[in-house]
């Protein structure tokens, strides 16, 4: 008799997936599309060599991208060349019991990836403790009803359009400050585009808006986003007491730190994220 894991490919593809989408396919029970503006021509290759398996899509959300909350069966990918996108069918939709955090994804190279990791589309293997969550009976109508962001989701844009605004977010912000405004590292690679109010929680204006961003380097950007430093009316960085001197030691975090360069509109923003610090323990 067959393991239960024998019936899936040991590769899984891990990316992300709008609001909308989910809310679309908790609708058509639990069957969805999603479209990412990358080719996706090795998960391509693989999804087309299954010899009878199935392939297992692991789905991060979009908004605030905190790890693996939905995994799926891939049911097709196709490969638009022309407009430089693919097209993936899913099926069985089903939302994890606990968030899988993405530092427990291996990738094929058998390193882990990085908890910092904000992108879509990556390869990696497929995380067979979950394997028993897809067996569940989803009880979609429940959990769309259960699931108050998704349903008060303010963009219908497609997630190709999402990637957009937040692609010339990014440029603008860059164009505008060029390094990261607290450790002044002025590598492209190394910038996150960080949204003050977070993507999730803004507006459409506000999440386009260039004076609700910082630029900031990793791993700056991870902890700001997670609400573990905040800065203060003078740019003083701030510091969650629950990071220890060892913490703030390994991610290059100090006392004496600043943000600088810091507009009237951005400390409006600010204000905002100082109220979420100061709640948290």
């Amino acid at each position: 008799m067959k393991k239960d894991k024998d019936n899936y490919s040991p590769n899984a593809v891990y990316t992300i997936i709008p609001q909308q989408d989910v809310g679309d396919a908790y609708v058509n029970n639990g069957a969805g599309t999603l479209t990412e503006g990358k080719l996706w021509k090795t998960a391509k290759n693989d999804f087309d060599n299954l010899d009878g398996k199935q392939m297992v899509l692991l789905l991060a959300d979009a908004s605030s991208i905190k790890g693996v909350e939905w995994i799926a069966i891939i049911k097709d990918i196709k490969i638009d060349k022309v407009n430089s996108r693919t097209i993936v069918s899913f099926t069985k939709l089903t939302k994890l019991e606990k968030i899988f955090t993405t530092s427990r994804i291996t990738l094929r190279n058998g390193n882990k990836l990085s908890p910092f990791h904000i992108r879509p589309y990556v390869l990696c293997k497929l995380p067979t403790s979950l394997l028993p969550q897809l067996h569940r009976v989803p009880d979609y109508a429940n959990d769309l009803a259960n699931s108050s962001h998704i349903k008060e989701t303010t963009s219908k844009q497609s997630i190709v359009e999402s990637r957009t605004t937040q692609s010339t977010f990014r440029k603008n912000l860059i164009k505008k400050y060029k390094k990261c405004a607290v450790t002044g590292c002025t590598n492209q690679a190394l910038l996150i585009a960080s949204h003050i109010v977070r993507w999730a929680d803004a507006t459409d204006a506000e999440r386009q808006d260039i004076a609700n961003g910082l630029l900031l380097a990793v791993p700056i950007d991870y902890l700001f986003d997670s609400h573990l430093i905040s800065f203060d009316k003078n740019g003083k960085i701030l510091i969650s007491k629950s990071l220890t001197a060892k913490d703030r030691r390994i991610m290059g975090i100090e006392t004496g730190m600043k943000s600088t360069g810091l507009s009237v509109e951005q400390h409006n923003y600010l204000s905002k994220h100082r109220a979420i610090f100061n709640k948290l323990p």
